[in-house]
């Protein structure tokens, strides 16, 4: 079952989905609560579920930045934070882990459209960790390292985007992500515009890129499209999330064939964000669903039971 919640003050979040983490940043085997807000990063601690007095502010003047990525990019065991500031010429910023808490700001010779993903041990899975970003200007896929200096990234490898046209410029925000839908081993995309009633699937290819896209019946106004360990066999099912019919349904890949139309979740209230993961360590994942009940959020959990049906347990 869900313990009660524990509400901490704090200021105003930074908008996007990485404002929040949760790590041990001072190795002491506690974990600590980071929050991007507007005057900077807070960081909250805890004696079991109390916070532990006020929490630290490290301040980020920079109203645009963005982004909660940790590495050790200097090498002394303790990781240091990445972030962005799009818009400028030095968009990549960096703060050193320094004994007991974050240095002062640096900024790298690096702008971003996009925001940094991590490889913690590098493209090869050793050595230094990399980031893989978009270059502002060129609209090239890089990969960069930092140093603990106001150096430009370093070993920067580029590569020109494979570039499929979906949607029509005019069109709203599109949903898509990644997995082996299929179950042949290589990762498909599935991509959905809200102002259609249908999934776009790209099957993966082994050379890296994609097939054609094959359009499937789906709910119409998908807001939230998420891949999840739901079935024993097979490909990864999918989670289909429609903001305007306020419904949440799950698919999966006939081996061969087709998507099925996506089964309804047993529920009432309003969806607004969906995630799998796997709770029990039982292989599988569940859905965990956050919906809107009036006034009040509501966080849901779903399970499948042997003949792939999904239920809400507590």
């Amino acid at each position: 079952s869900w313990s009660d919640p524990v509400e901490v003050d704090a200021c105003v979040l930074r908008t996007g989905v990485d404002s929040l983490d949760v790590r041990d940043l001072d190795g002491d085997g506690s974990l600590e609560l980071l929050v991007h807000v507007k005057k900077g990063l807070e960081v909250f601690r805890f004696d079991d579920r109390d916070p532990v007095g006020n929490p630290v502010l490290y301040r980020d003047d920079s109203e645009r930045s963005r982004g909660l990525q940790f590495a050790d990019i200097d090498g002394d065991g303790h990781d240091d934070w990445i972030y962005l500031s799009p818009g400028s010429d030095r968009s990549v910023r960096t703060r050193l882990w320094r004994k007991s808490g974050f240095g002062p700001e640096c900024s790298h010779a690096f702008s971003s459209r996009s925001g940094v993903n991590l490889l913690p041990l590098g493209m090869r899975g050793k050595g230094e960790p990399s980031f893989v970003a978009v270059e502002a200007d060129t609209e090239k896929i890089t990969l960069f390292s930092v140093s603990p200096k106001n150096d430009p990234p370093k070993d920067s490898t580029v590569w020109n985007p494979l570039i499929r046209d979906l949607f029509g410029s005019g069109d709203e925000e599109a949903s898509f992500t990644t997995a082996d839908f299929d179950g042949d081993g290589h990762l498909d995309v599935i991509a959905a515009s809200p102002s259609l009633a249908e999934i776009l699937f790209l099957r993966g290819r082994p050379t890296g890129d994609f097939s054609t896209p094959s359009a499937f019946p789906s709910f119409h106004g998908i807001s939230s499209l998420v891949a999840g360990r739901l079935y024993e066999k097979g490909g990864m099912g999918l989670v289909v999330v429609s903001s305007k019919e306020k419904l949440a349904g799950v698919c999966r890949h006939i081996p061969g064939k087709r998507f099925r139309f996506p089964v309804d979740l047993p529920l009432k209230d309003d969806p607004v964000e969906v995630v799998c993961a796997d709770l029990d360590s039982n292989g599988l994942d569940e859905i965990l669903l956050v919906a809107k009940e009036r006034y009040d959020y509501l966080l849901h959990r779903f399970v499948a039971d042997k003949k792939g049906r999904f239920s809400e347990v507590g």
